[in-house]
């Protein structure tokens, strides 16, 4: 063989290879990582910017001593209503990209403490 035919297929076998690899790197990137159904009860607050607008809202878990993002849904716009007080949730919850625990909540409801005086 000639010696430019061989280092044409060697640059070609090159070529395919890395973009093979470019290619399985982003799908690994792009899959999201399993749901995990979960129950929590927590304190609602709200997340700002820096105008002090409500632009989301966040649950610390009391047990945990975790915050869980709320996923933006109707669920949401509700819990808006709850801010400061402590509600159930259920929902499932992922991980973003930032390693910061996302809840997609299904259903919650407001836990009513006991005052005994």
């Amino acid at each position: 063989m000639n010696k430019n035919v061989l280092i044409e297929k060697f640059l070609l076998l090159t070529l395919i290879l890395f973009s093979i690899s470019i290619f399985a790197a982003d799908e690994k990137k792009t899959t999201t990582k399993k749901e995990k159904e979960i129950s929590i009860t927590g304190g609602v607050e709200s997340i700002t910017d820096d105008d002090d607008a409500v632009i989301g809202v966040s649950i610390w878990d009391f047990k945990l001593f975790s915050e869980y993002l709320v996923a933006s849904n109707n669920q949401e716009k509700k819990l808006l209503k709850y801010v400061g007080k402590t509600v159930k949730i259920t929902g499932t919850v992922t991980e973003n990209e930032e390693g910061d625990n996302i809840l997609t909540v299904n259903k919650f409801e407001e836990v009513k403490e006991n005052n005994k005086d």
